[in-house]
């Protein structure tokens, strides 16, 4: 299948005066002995029952096949018989009438010493079966020159190992060319500054061109194969096209003027436009009414990988398969870069390759955007500067989600969709994540990293060389502050005598996320408390120990860590104590107070009846009292308050 792909805008990177320069040519020569013609070329047809010329003392040099010719009359064909090669015919064999020549496959070798024919006086030849090889010209034309050509007919043609120092490696035609028609002609490895295989100085109008060209080559300027210094009207291209080159344009052919109804149709594989445009095409002029179909593959330039529009384009039909095409800036398939109105059916583009443009890349709260914008604006394909007026229909395309077939959507539009990208993030120099993600319809990736360590990160995210974009990065840096981490306690009030006194905070972060299995410290009136967070944030801490009454400031700390911010806070307890008095009900204490006074003799018997430590405070308990407070000097009350229960040791 045979497609077109569109140019972007070119913003001017490609001016017409870049594409033609001073001419500035080597010499090149090109042994007869280099020379290698297959067996299809060399097969010769039945000749006609008219033979000119006597084949027995025929030696096969330019000086004696020129007498034959010049022997010839108007209308006549010659058969040949054997080989030629040049015996030192400067401007070669000049052909000044109409004639036909019947090459029945041998070979006019001129032995890259001059042009092989120059036909003159824009007479009509007729030409089959002849192979042209090591023809050579100072100026144009390696193998024929033609002043004009009309209503002739060239088939099962070889040209070969020819080269011309100006334009036209294999033929030159200087005026019109139209109405002529090229069968099975084979071109490989002509070579001139333009039109390596054929340059056509004027227009061309209603020809068929059917070729097979291969290996030919234009140095530092355009059209390895053809070179077309006119408009192009109505001709038919057809043919196999593979390995041509061209170190400027156009690695097939290059059209100087506007291109009008033409049928280009054929394989093209491995052809290239080296430093600019082109890859098979480059059209300078208007583009309309003509049709492309075709297999294009392995083509490349730094602008339109197969297909180069300079002006705008209009009621063309692109056919084809676009696969494994490349240029090295923009457009790997088609690079439109005036506005164009086609349309584009029955086609795949497929691996297609040009570089990205940018990857915008911004970072926030975990996630790093990456925005990829390739080089193709339309379809990973090609390049336009808008697709407003192109049809789509049953076109295969590389999306967001793979491949692609579209009837009436229209292709991604100027972004990278369905391309992978990749996000790594180092600490000291050491790989700490890597994610990837494909970019969206509108080339976007969004990367997602999980919560970091607090410090300072390098990131790098990037696309990897593929099929359809090269290689390009971004990077920067990631700071991951440490979080602020908050206490939560109260104000709390404790009863000195109770068994247990407990008092508990909660540790969380800023995002009131609790922290766990964290160390806490509560520093009370010269004690130093510690604890460590459960599972659900809390810390509790055992006061038993604390014997002194009043209020007293405590301070609660977490001295942090690699991923929290210390944190402490202030709080006030208040330790109190009830007096313990006849008719109590707090048996616990009661029981503490009668030990105590038992260690310290007291509360022993009464009335020589044994006293029990019951927790009932009766008239016993209050004389066992009384009788302490006297004994250490303390007012005599009966009643146990902060005084007498520190003197008695339950604090």
């Amino acid at each position: 299948m045979f497609s077109i792909s569109s140019i972007s805008a070119y913003d001017a990177d490609v001016a017409d005066d870049s594409i033609y320069e001073i001419d500035s040519q080597g010499d090149l020569n090109i042994p007869s002995s280099d020379v290698s013609v297959s067996d299809s070329f060399l097969t010769s047809s039945e000749p006609s029952d008219v033979e000119l010329g006597d084949s027995e003392i025929d030696d096969g040099k330019f000086s004696t096949l020129q007498d034959k010719i010049d022997g010839l009359g108007d209308g006549e064909t010659l058969h040949l018989s054997n080989d030629y090669s040049n015996d030192g015919l400067t401007e070669g064999i000049i052909i000044s009438k109409n004639i036909r020549i019947e090459g029945n496959g041998y070979k006019l070798d001129a032995l890259n010493k001059s042009r092989i024919f120059t036909i003159t006086d824009s007479k009509t030849v007729a030409l089959n079966n002849i192979v042209f090889m090591n023809g050579f010209s100072g100026d144009n034309g390696g193998a024929i020159y033609f002043d004009s050509l009309s209503n002739s007919n060239f088939t099962n043609l070889t040209f070969i190992n020819n080269h011309a120092e100006n334009h036209g490696g294999a033929i030159y035609i200087e005026g019109d060319c139209s109405f002529n028609n090229f069968t099975n002609v084979n071109l490989k490895s002509n070579t001139a500054l333009r039109g390596g295989g054929i340059y056509f100085a004027a227009s061309v109008m209603n020809n068929t061109l059917d070729f097979v060209a291969s290996q030919n080559h234009v140095e530092n300027f355009s059209g390895a194969v053809f070179f077309v210094d006119g408009n192009a009207l109505y001709n038919i291209i057809k043919g196999e096209y593979k390995d041509n080159h061209a170190d400027h344009c156009a690695g097939v052919l290059y059209i100087h003027g506007d291109a009008i109804g033409n049928l280009l149709e054929g394989d093209f594989e491995n052809n290239t436009g080296l430093s600019e445009t082109g890859g098979v095409l480059t059209l300078m002029g208007t583009a309309s009414n003509n049709t492309f179909i075709g297999s294009f593959y392995n083509n490349s330039a730094r602008i339109g990988g197969v297909l180069y529009f300079y002006l705008p384009s209009f009621n063309n039909t692109i056919i084809g398969d676009f696969i494994n095409n490349s240029a090295t800036k923009s457009g790997s398939a088609i690079y439109f870069r005036g506005s164009p109105s086609n349309f584009i059916i029955n086609s795949s583009f497929i691996d297609n390759k040009a570089p990205a443009y940018c990857l915008n890349v911004t970072s926030n709260s975990r996630t790093i955007k990456a925005l990829l914008i390739g080089n193709n604006s339309v379809a990973n394909a090609f390049n336009s500067p808008d697709i407003d007026n192109l049809v789509f229909d049953n076109v295969t395309y590389w999306g967001e989600n793979g491949l692609v077939n579209t009837d009436d959507i229209l292709p991604i539009i100027g972004v990278g969709s369905g391309q992978k990208i990749i996000l790594e993030i180092y600490k000291d120099n050491k790989l700490a994540y890597k994610i990837s993600n494909i970019t969206d319809k509108n080339g976007i990736a969004l990367l997602n990293y999980p919560q970091l360590d607090p410090g300072n990160y390098t990131y790098l995210v990037y696309h990897e060389d593929n099929s359809y974009y090269g290689y390009i990065e971004q990077s920067g840096n990631i700071s991951i502050p440490k979080i602020a981490s908050k206490i939560i306690a109260k104000n709390k009030s404790f009863n000195l005598i109770s068994s247990t006194k407990i008092y508990s905070i909660v540790l969380k972060d800023n995002n009131n996320k609790v922290l766990k299995n964290k160390k806490v410290i509560l520093k009370l009136n010269g004690k130093t408390y510690v604890s460590k967070t459960n599972s659900k944030g809390k810390a509790t801490f055992k006061l038993d120990g604390f014997k002194k009454m009043g209020t007293f400031t405590a301070v609660i700390s977490y001295a942090g860590d690699d991923h929290y911010i210390k944190a402490s806070k202030k709080i006030k307890l208040k330790f109190t104590f009830k007096t313990i008095k006849k008719g109590s009900k707090d048996k616990l204490t009661v029981k503490k107070i009668q030990r105590a006074l038992k260690r310290n003799g007291f509360y022993l018997t009464f009335k020589k009846h044994y006293l029990k430590v019951d927790g009932i405070y009766g008239v016993c308990t209050v004389r066992s009292v009384k009788e302490f407070q006297k004994a250490k000097g303390l007012k005599v009350t009966g009643k146990v308050n902060y005084s007498t229960a520190k003197k008695l040791g339950i604090l």
